[in-house]
């Protein structure tokens, strides 16, 4: 039996209050994905480029995404923790 997708966690990063990107970190059972919505400057939020990152650890997936939140907030950006 397959399991279902199940999402662990989601952060949205703002800047001035403009939806910038969403990071999600989704458990597919044999390998962890962060989805990175990265949305185009400009657009109302329609228009996103999607990245997906496969890992086979749970730590490495998270790593990931703590280096890129590290990354938008040295550039100014607000990070909010969605769960």
């Amino acid at each position: 039996m397959k399991l279902q997708p199940r999402e662990l966690s989601a952060r949205h990063i703002l800047r001035n209050g403009v939806l910038l990107a969403v990071l999600r970190v989704v458990d597919h059972g044999n390998v962890f994905k962060v989805t990175a919505e990265v949305f185009r400057q400009g657009t109302d939020g329609r228009d996103a480029d999607i990245r997906p990152y496969t890992f086979r650890e749970h730590n490495d997936a998270v790593a990931f995404v703590e280096d890129a939140v590290g990354t938008f907030s040295h550039l100014g950006c607000h990070v909010q923790d969605l769960y």
